[in-house]
């Protein structure tokens, strides 16, 4: 019973370490890594506290795998709430304001050229002034579920985006018998995303082939073209997370990770005296 007691006081300590470090690195944009040596410190305490400080090299061992678990753990969670937050306020403002400069450029404005991400360290620095606070105010006049939403799929924030899938099998069918398709400047199937990247035919075609849906098709064709772009987008962010996972570590990790499974074996493995002295004097009596 004491080594289940151990157990569940180092496992229980270890999932407490694991969510405060990935907490602070998450909200302090700093992976302090002395925590993972306090998440070993802590997983060797509370599975000593647990076996009431009648510990031994058996429980001292699973101690030390559970900080080495509780880690890991905490990494994973840190990746996670990472790509969680991608899809943030400045990222979706971000792609309003890509949608503003394409407006533009379409209607023959200037658009001066964009700060890189590396000079700008900011989704705001890189753009205009003017455009980053029109694309802030029409980001902010959707409805917090309508944000929800599209933090779901950002790309639906591009209204003409079911009209492209429309055009989109529109040039397949084309391409599938053989006609060549003219495509304007230097778009093609992959790189158009709106009205302006398709030929002037493709788009009356599909303009033509959306008129003739009803009201509730078209409906069914949006939700489709949303279902389609939500699954995309999870699983983009699901197939990054074990690339991101690995490629959080560092070879400073490796230190912390190894004072942190020596602590938590030595504080789980060790007895207090008065339980020495009375085994001990137990075992005299014998």
């Amino acid at each position: 019973m004491r080594l289940v007691g151990g157990l569940v006081g180092g496992v229980g300590a270890g999932l407490l370490g694991a969510i405060v470090w990935a907490a602070v690195v998450y909200f302090t944009h700093y992976e302090i890594g002395i925590i993972a040596w306090g998440i070993g410190i802590l997983v060797g305490f509370g599975a000593m506290l647990g076996s009431r400080r009648e510990g031994g090299p058996a429980l001292g061992a699973a101690a030390a795998v559970t900080a080495v678990g509780a880690i890991l753990l905490g990494k994973w969670m840190l990746v996670s709430l990472t790509l969680g937050s991608s899809f943030n306020d400045d990222f979706m403002i971000s792609e309003v304001a890509d949608i503003i400069l394409e407006e533009r450029l379409e209607a023959n404005q200037p658009v001066p050229p964009l700060r890189s991400a590396e000079e700008s360290g900011s989704y705001e620095q890189m753009y205009p002034q003017d455009v980053w606070l029109e694309a802030k105010r029409r980001w902010n006049a959707y409805s917090a579920e309508e944000q929800s939403a599209f933090r779901r799929a950002p790309s639906m924030l591009n209204a003409d985006l079911p009209l492209v899938y429309m055009a989109d099998e529109i040039c397949f069918e084309r391409m599938d018998a053989g006609q060549t398709i003219e495509w304007p400047g230097e778009h093609t199937i992959e790189t158009a995303w709106r009205q302006a990247h398709y030929p002037e035919y493709i788009w009356a075609e599909t303009m033509q082939r959306w008129d003739a849906y009803s009201p509730d098709e078209q409906d069914q064709f949006v939700a489709w073209v949303w279902q389609e772009q939500e699954q995309y987008f999870l699983a983009l962010t699901s197939g990054l997370q074990p690339m991101f996972f690995f490629q959080s570590f560092a070879l400073f990790d490796i230190i912390w990770v190894l004072l942190a499974l020596g602590s938590a074996f030595q504080l789980a493995s060790s007895c207090s005296e008065k339980t020495r002295d009375s085994s001990e004097h137990h075992e005299a009596k014998r």
